[in-house]
This record gives C-alpha cells, sequence and structure tokens, in this order.
C-alpha cells in the first residue's frame, strides 16, 4: 500500500470535495467556508480548488490522489469521530479525529486550511492527548457529584450534590474542596472531546463529552453521565497519558448507557 503521508488544503476545497465524493466534511469544530451562490459551486470556485490540488500534487488533471479521497471519504463516513476543542497557552485548537477500521486521519484546522495527519490505529487516543500541552494531575482522588435529572425546572435548585468516592457515598467533602481548590487556581488550558459513534443500527450516536481543565496546580478529567435517575459529574486526577486512557475506555465501552 501506499504510503499516507497527510496533507493540508484550503477549507474551501475540502468542502467542494465533500460534495463532489458526496459525504459530509463540516463535523464538529471544524469551521469551513461556504462557496457562496446556491449549492452548486461556481465553475470559477471549482476550476481555483482544482488547480490548487494539482499544483500540490494532490490530484491530476483527471483525479484524486488515493490518499486524499480516504482521508476526505472516511472525515465523512467515520465508524469512530472525536471533536476536540482546546485551548491553551498556544491559542486554539480545532480539529477532528476520524477512524474505520485499522484507518485513522486527523484533520486540525489551521486559520482557512485543513492539515490532514494519518494516525497509528493502536495508540491514537494518546496521540491526541500528547499533542496538548504538558499536564500533570491534580492532588487528590478521583469524586464524583450526583444530581437528581428532572425536566422540571428549578427541580433541584438548592439541593446539596450527594458526594461519592470510588462509587460510595463520601464520609467528608475534602476530596470535592481540592476539587474546588483546583478549579479556583489559574488556569493554564482546557478543552473537550466530543465523541460520536456508529451505532448496531448503523446510524450516529453521540456520547457525553470528555472535558479537562488544566490549571497551576494541576488537572483534572470531567465526565457527565447519567445514572438511572441521576446525572453524574466525576472529576478524574489526569495526565496527558492518563487522558489518553479515559478517551480510550470511553470510546471502547461506547460511552454510559440509559
Amino acid at each position: 500500500m501506499t504510503e499516507r503521508t497527510g496533507f493540508t488544503i484550503r477549507g474551501l476545497t475540502l468542502e467542494l470535495l465533500g460534495r463532489l465524493l458526496g459525504v459530509p466534511v463540516r463535523g464538529y469544530p471544524l469551521q469551513l467556508p461556504y462557496p457562496g451562490g446556491d449549492r452548486v459551486a461556481t465553475p470559477h470556485v471549482a476550476e481555483r480548488a482544482h488547480e490548487e490540488l494539482v499544483s500540490n500534487g494532490l490530484a491530476d488533471e483527471h483525479r484524486l490522489k488515493d490518499e486524499v479521497r480516504e482521508a476526505v471519504l472516511l472525515l465523512g463516513e467515520p465508524e469512530v469521530a472525536v471533536g476536540i476543542l482546546a485551548n491553551d497557552s498556544r491559542g486554539e485548537w480545532l480539529a477532528r479525529a476520524v477512524s474505520g477500521g485499522d484507518r485513522v486521519v486527523l484533520a486540525e484546522q489551521l486559520g482557512d486550511t485543513v492539515e490532514f495527519t494519518w494516525l497509528s490505529a493502536e495508540d491514537w487516543h494518546f496521540r491526541l492527548a500528547g499533542m496538548l500541552p504538558v499536564m500533570r494531575p491534580a492532588a487528590g482522588n478521583a469524586v464524583s457529584t450526583t444530581r437528581a435529572a428532572s425536566n422540571e425546572p428549578g427541580a433541584d435548585e438548592g439541593a446539596e450534590p450527594v458526594l461519592l468516592h470510588n462509587g460510595r457515598a463520601a464520609r467528608d467533602s475534602s476530596d470535592m474542596r481540592d476539587v474546588a481548590r483546583v478549579f479556583a487556581a489559574r488556569r493554564n488550558g482546557s478543552g473537550h472531546f466530543a465523541p460520536r459513534v456508529t451505532g448496531p443500527s448503523g446510524g450516529p450516536r453521540d456520547l457525553p463529552a470528555l472535558s479537562w481543565v488544566d490549571t497551576e496546580l494541576g488537572c483534572y478529567a470531567v465526565r457527565d453521565e447519567p445514572v438511572c435517575d441521576h446525572n453524574r459529574t466525576t472529576f478524574t486526577p489526569v495526565d496527558n497519558s492518563e487522558l489518553g486512557r479515559l478517551l480510550r475506555d470511553h470510546l471502547t465501552t461506547g460511552g454510559p448507557r440509559r
């Protein structure tokens, strides 16, 4: 198989390729421009996109390079997709990682261009977490809070969350005070992974987001999930490697189910 090295194209060109190949490429959080006018691209815009692809070695006069076609099709019709939105000292990171079979590609928004990078199918979860600035785990233990789930406005106003530790009610709130102290500290960065998987019926299913908050006192991963008639939020001290493991496990188990 031809080696896949990755490539960069304009966001507008990616949008046009998605239309040409019949797949949706505007997945969260990518922000692609529209060609303008009606839904059919003007000949001028399409011609410019074709010239761009040819000049960059991504197509010849008659067909796309296989790597480009494969990446765009995978972006539009993945088995697993993870939208990534992060903010840290480097600025904002907008990206979408998608996988299908043994193929994984990362699409990163860089201004008005999108950079595609192929990742290893074995450790791509850790690769994503490793692309974040170095983070160290906050002190303390994992701790959860639960609140009654209700559609009634204000149903749980004034109610105190139930604290859990290792799945059991905590004897005191010292762990939660650790969480509050970390969240009050100077923030280095934050973000979330927004996963979507293809369900047994073939339709997409959104999983609860896996977020992180990194401060001068350390980093917590934050997960929300429905548990029976309650909503549970879990705060877990993590470094980059542990965040990658949590993402892998979250996708492997398919997320919490009601």
